[in-house]
């Protein structure tokens, strides 16, 4: 039945008027308010969403990297009272 309802042409059409009448031009062209409305908030959206995986990436490789410092730090104290003043410094 969907195979069926996929390969129906529109109005009589061939797949190729089909096909140009399912673009993303087609859908801007042939939009309201409304559709408008939700593309610029799902486009917000999804800078937003990518704003916020960048900066957590990026705050995450700067812990990662002040770890390994302080872990480096810890292994080359000669005693454990110099790796705990060596931490209390950080």
């Amino acid at each position: 039945m969907l195979q069926e309802a996929a390969s129906t042409p529109i109005a009589g059409q061939g797949n190729a008027a089909a096909l140009q009448q399912m673009g993303f031009e087609h859908l801007l062209a042939h939009e309201d308010t409304l559709g408008y409305v939700v593309l610029v908030t799902l486009v917000i959206m999804s800078l937003g969403s990518l704003y916020f995986i960048i900066t957590n990436a990026w705050r995450m490789l700067a812990i990662r990297g002040r770890g390994d410092k302080v872990r480096e730090q810890f292994w080359e104290t000669k005693s454990l009272g110099d790796a705990k003043r060596h931490l209390g410094e950080q």
